[in-house]
Parts: structure tokens; C-alpha cells; sequence
């Protein structure tokens, strides 16, 4: 038996994990390009100084950073959603646990976060 509530607040904690997801491979997917780029100029024999200069990695390090930032928050709530969808259909705390592959401690954690 599923809980409307419950199950709608968990998909759309999956598709926003599934998203944030996505931009943090973009992310990463600029930042190995650059790094790339980088031991090619270096293997060319450019000085390290050449190569910080022609090169701007700053924006894409803080777009990695801001983004793995976003995948850890957006994990959490799917995960307290998670807990919330089975809790509401009587599965036990140990169960979950066991299910999701992590303590019970971690599942109690996220019992209290559905509470407040």
C-alpha cells in the first residue's frame, strides 16, 4: 500500500538527487578537461607560469564545489524522504536499515529529521 504523500515527496527527492547528480558529472566532466589541457601545455614545455596564466580554473573548481555541495544536501533529503515512504508503510527501522545498507543510528538520524 503506498501514502500519496509520502511517495510524492520521495520521487521528487529522487529526481533532484537525479539532477544534482547530473551537474556535478558536468562539472567534473570541465574540470578533467582543463586539468587536460593543462599537462598537455606542460608536456609542450610551457612554464607552470605560462600555463596559470593562459588558463582560468577558478570558475570551474567553484562550480564542482558549489555543485558536490548541492548532490550532499539533495542526497540527505532523498534519503530522509526515503525513510519517511517506509516508515509509512510499516516497514521497521531495522529493515531500513538493513535495506538501505547503513546503521541503524543513520536511519534514527533520519527519523529525527522528518520530525522537525
Amino acid at each position: 500500500m503506498s501514502h500519496p504523500g509520502a511517495d510524492e515527496d520521495l520521487i521528487a527527492a529522487a529526481l533532484e538527487t537525479a539532477e544534482a547528480i547530473e551537474t556535478y558529472q558536468a562539472a567534473l566532466g570541465t574540470s578533467a578537461v582543463l586539468l587536460r589541457e593543462m599537462a598537455v601545455k606542460l608536456g609542450a614545455g610551457e612554464s607552470i607560469c605560462e600555463v596559470m596564466g593562459s588558463m582560468s580554473g577558478a570558475p570551474s573548481r567553484v562550480a564542482a564545489v558549489r555543485a558536490e555541495a548541492d548532490l550532499k544536501n539533495a542526497r540527505t533529503l532523498y534519503r530522509i524522504a526515503l525513510v519517511a515512504a517506509c516508515l509509512a508503510v510499516g516497514m521497521q527501522r531495522k529493515e531500513i536499515a538493513c535495506r538501505m545498507g547503513c546503521s541503524r543510528q543513520l536511519v534514527e538520524r533520519y527519523i529525527k529529521a522528518t520530525q522537525e
